[in-house]
């Protein structure tokens, strides 16, 4: 699992030097200062990649295109151009980031490598974030040439990556809306209505991409974080919180998923 706060910055041996490569995850609350989240226009002095885990805001790029970014959104950003970045809520914002010096950015461009065309797209966290811990965790411990490997391989898988569709990306965004929405208060038919999608589409589209209708989502959801809770709360005080109307029904539901109940979950953690 990545951590919510960590920079590291290695050296490269390349042809034409030594080169200088930061990968990092980083959080508004911590890195406010150097973040340049701003509405300012801002010449950044490397060349670099963002990956948005959180937070939501706009992006402009050196042509002043507007771009709304938010979680799950990959843009980067050209050294020694004019682009801008306002964020909501700079101290909710985070990401992954890659940046490079002019060296290493001369050298991927050379393999044909650092991604061109459109400053931003989406892609999915189930596919970014795998490769991407790859090259973290190659970053902290691993050498010069295994770091750079890594890197290589990463920018390959990137630049082989299908830009998720906007189907996938709206049943994404209605999953998100299922696990928060842990006290059932949302029909399933308003959610369809959020994403735009008519509910028996929703339906079938959910069940292609997560295996499951949307209902048994957001119980699974329920039921999952209901395991947590009763680590430190009572039966009748997870069922209230979770809003079940009763005690007893919170009970047979969490019997069906995981094979006991919720008295005899307790004793066993």
């Amino acid at each position: 699992m990545l951590p919510t706060h960590s920079r590291f910055v290695r050296c490269l041996s390349l042809p034409s030097g030594t080169s200088t490569i930061a990968i990092a995850i980083t959080n508004g609350q911590k890195d406010m200062p150097y973040l340049h989240l701003g509405c300012q226009q801002h010449k950044p002095e490397r060349w670099s990649l963002h990956y948005v885990l959180k937070g939501v805001g706009t992006f402009y790029d050196a042509n002043n295109t507007a771009t709304e970014i938010h979680s799950g959104m990959l843009y980067k950003r050209n050294r020694q151009q004019i682009m801008s970045l306002s964020i909501d809520d700079p101290y909710q914002y985070s990401d992954c980031r890659i940046s490079l010096d002019e060296h290493l950015y001369q050298h991927l461009q050379a393999l044909y490598l650092w991604p061109t065309g459109q400053h931003t797209q989406p892609i999915s966290k189930k596919r970014f974030l795998p490769h991407f811990q790859n090259l973290f965790e190659k970053a902290q411990n691993s050498s010069e040439q295994a770091l750079l490997r890594a890197l290589v391989s990463f920018l390959t898988w990137l630049q082989s990556e299908t830009v998720t569709s906007t189907e996938d990306q709206l049943m994404e965004q209605a999953a998100e809306c299922l696990a928060a929405d842990l006290r059932a208060d949302k029909p399933l038919r308003v959610i369809a209505q959020d994403i735009n999608c008519g509910y028996e589409l929703f339906r079938k589209r959910f069940r292609a991409q997560f295996h499951c209708s949307p209902g048994a989502y957001r119980i699974r959801c329920r039921i999952e974080y209901a395991c947590a809770l009763l680590s430190t709360k009572s039966v009748t005080e997870t069922a209230l919180e979770l809003g079940y109307a009763t005690t007893r029904a919170f009970s047979t539901q969490f019997r069906q998923h995981m094979g006991c109940s919720p008295r005899i979950w307790q004793k066993r953690l």
